[in-house]
């Protein structure tokens, strides 16, 4: 016997065949109470087939009919298939496996996701395993270099990214924030400097007037920043930026200057940085994936083309962690910002100076989307940046 449900998202068809008596009729019936409304109106009478619906007519159904549209299958026995393997059906899928798909995709690591989901690593790698019959692909494949996407997960990742981001401004849709007792998760763009600057005033303003309110770092780079700001992924950016585009919103906190580092110990250079000096020293550049430095970047490279000089760059870092001490085991110089330079005050073995060269300071801005421009609990996370960070000489909301 044939039935076909008529689902809002998509047409599930069922069939059962085989005489419905016993352990058989009741595995039949319980996938058949699956469909909402039933329609036989597909059923064809076919004499050479054994199945037997309520009123004895012996019903069957068109293969190719079958094959044509994806379709759930009740077999003979009872077990239930489709044309292939899966249900589309949104009824039938969690949607929790969308936000460990998207946590994947984007730190292509089952830890770090876990640590962001707050799972244990079992429990993503239990969740991948579903998510890959759901999409009856691998999805991810483990190298040296991580979780890296097939290209059947690259094709849905925005597709997953955007529905995710539209779900979250469903719920927080005109929903009242109090900080007091709100239970929220921002999402905020910071480079390691950034988090070591801003993080530590910030965690303990939220932990005191906001305990609910959790804080999730991210530093991917910036044209998928980008991205991820527009379809609600992001939150708020904090940093030096140039060259985003679209509906976004920024806020001055403050001006920012670079200084040299050096090392403390033995070297030729003494407590002046000279500008001869500067232009024929190795150099080691901090570019961190968070933010951009172009702007210094490209000022200091027409320094040098100004004296007919080529820069000479020893060594390219991401991060702030190590550099420090990679400058102290070396006579390279860094072109820093200063308040990094300050959080290394405490150390001997390096030391900063001004750079010979008159280069304008950068601006310094919290940054964010206009989706969440009226949202309160987002107003409420930008205000208590800027009255932390900010300076009286240069706040001017873009």
């Amino acid at each position: 016997m044939f039935f076909e449900s008529n689902f809002a998202l998509h047409d599930v068809s069922w069939i059962m065949s085989g005489r419905e008596n016993g352990w058989r009729r009741k595995r039949a019936l319980a996938a058949r109470s699956v469909c909402c409304r039933l329609n036989a109106s597909k059923a064809r009478r076919d004499t050479t087939n054994e199945g037997y619906g309520r009123d004895g007519c012996a019903l069957n159904f068109s293969p190719e009919w079958a094959h044509s549209r994806r379709q759930w299958l009740a077999t003979p026995d009872g077990k239930i298939m489709t044309n292939r393997g899966i249900s589309t059906s949104l009824r039938n899928t969690d949607l929790n496996l969308l936000l460990v798909f998207d946590a994947l995709y984007r730190s292509r690591s089952t830890t770090r996701a876990s640590e962001e989901l707050h799972l244990t690593q079992p429990a993503v790698s239990n969740a991948l395993k579903r998510l890959r019959t759901l999409f009856e692909d691998e999805l991810f494949v483990s190298t040296r270099e991580g979780m890296l996407p097939t290209t059947r997960a690259k094709e849905i990742a925005s597709l997953v990214a955007d529905g995710l981001g539209s779900f979250r401004l469903a719920i927080q849709a005109h929903r009242p924030f109090d900080a007091a007792s709100a239970t929220r998760t921002f999402h905020l763009y910071v480079s390691d400097l950034a988090q070591a600057i801003f993080l530590p005033p910030l965690a303990a303003k939220i932990r005191s007037a906001a305990p609910g309110v959790r804080i999730v770092t991210v530093d991917p780079q910036l044209n998928d920043a980008q991205q991820m700001m527009t379809r609600g992924q992001i939150d708020l950016a904090i940093g030096m930026f140039s060259g985003l585009e679209g509906e976004f919103h920024q806020q001055r906190l403050f001006e920012e200057n670079y200084v040299a580092l050096l090392r403390a110990g033995p070297s030729s250079i003494k407590e002046t940085l000279t500008s001869a000096q500067f232009l024929d020293a190795d150099h080691l550049i901090y570019t961190p994936t968070a933010g951009s430095h172009a702007k210094f970047e490209a000022a200091l490279d027409a320094i040098f083309k100004e004296h007919g000089k080529t820069r000479s760059v020893a060594m390219q870092v991401a991060h702030s962690v190590s550099l420090d001490r990679i400058i102290a085991s070396s006579n390279m110089v860094a072109c820093i910002p200063s308040r990094l330079a300050q959080t290394l005050s405490g150390r001997t073995d390096v030391r900063s100076c001004p750079l010979p060269f008159d280069i304008p300071p950068m601006d310094i801005v919290q940054l964010w989307h206009a989706q969440f421009q009226k949202d309160d609990g987002h107003r409420w996370l930008r205000t208590l940046v800027y009255e932390l960070f900010h300076d009286d000489r240069c706040g001017v909301v873009m």
